[in-house]
């Protein structure tokens, strides 16, 4: 489910960086958040990129039966260094 829900939320980041806001806000100020963090086309693709890296780093680690709990935090330090990076 967090790792659903991971890939949801970089989806939405790189949508949001095309201009794309969603219709309705998951949490509150959610579209302002996703403003500041994905403000541009290349803000997008860098989220995009991002997604397809975790999406494929979780169903290969899920396959060799890494424990999900440090998929899940890998993904979340992932998420967090290039929040640094916006």
């Amino acid at each position: 489910m967090a790792l659903y829900l991971i890939g949801l939320v970089l989806s939405r980041l790189a949508k949001a960086g095309t201009g794309l806001t969603p219709e309705t806000e998951a949490a509150p100020s959610e579209i302002e958040v996703l403003g500041k963090l994905s403000p541009s086309p290349d803000a997008a693709r860098k989220w995009a990129a991002l997604q397809q890296d975790i999406s494929a780093q979780t169903s290969h680690g899920r396959s060799v039966n890494v424990d999900p709990q440090s998929l899940v935090l890998d993904a979340l330090l992932k998420m967090n260094a290039a929040a640094g990076d916006s």
